[in-house]
């Protein structure tokens, strides 16, 4: 996987590595929910506390759960 290519950097930027661990942490944390309880059943609130991050942080990079799919 190139992190360039998810993060949209130019080629010459070394990408943020909080963004990159943040991203993984929530997009983990949505996979296990996922497989625990119905899609509808997942919260932000939830899939916030369960990556270890603020709603607002899930917020600034993504606009919505559905935006996960």
């Amino acid at each position: 996987m190139d992190i360039r290519k998810e993060e949209k950097m130019p080629l010459n930027r070394k990408p943020d590595l909080r963004v990159v661990k943040t991203k993984k942490a929530i997009k983990t944390a949505f996979k296990e929910m996922i497989c625990e309880m119905d899609a509808s059943q997942i919260t932000v609130k939830d899939l916030a506390n369960r990556a270890m991050i603020h709603r607002k942080t899930f917020y600034l990079h993504y606009t919505s759960i559905e935006a996960l799919f």
